[in-house]
């Protein structure tokens, strides 16, 4: 809202937009009417670039580009997912591996 007054203020045109990068976005009407569009996908993309034809020629571009990082990710990945389960184990788990829920609880829903 910010953005806008700004924008009013320099006479230029401000159109907030929250874009997802693949899918589809239905309009909703329901709730408190939105500020700002919502686009998905080819709208999006459109909105962005002014080519419609630009989602497609993106997929094309990266190819078989995702296939590269594969070993990297899963390398990456797999000490992510090392790390916390060894910190949830170090905060959570008693000595006999079980989880400790009261704490876990406490954790998540205390104040």
């Amino acid at each position: 809202m910010a953005a806008n007054k700004l924008a009013q203020q320099a006479k230029k045109r401000f159109v907030p937009i929250v874009g997802y990068g693949y899918g589809k976005k239905k309009a909703s009407n329901r709730g408190i009417p939105k500020f700002y569009m919502e686009l998905a996908g080819k709208d999006f993309w459109t909105e962005l670039t002014g080519d419609k034809e630009f989602y497609i020629k993106l997929i094309r571009f990266m190819d078989n580009l995702p296939e590269k990082y594969v070993e990297e990710f899963d390398a990456s990945y797999q000490k992510a997912s090392n790390r916390l389960v060894r910190e949830f184990t170090q905060e959570f788990c008693l000595e006999d591996g079980s989880i400790d829920w009261e704490k876990l609880v406490e954790f998540n829903s205390g104040n």
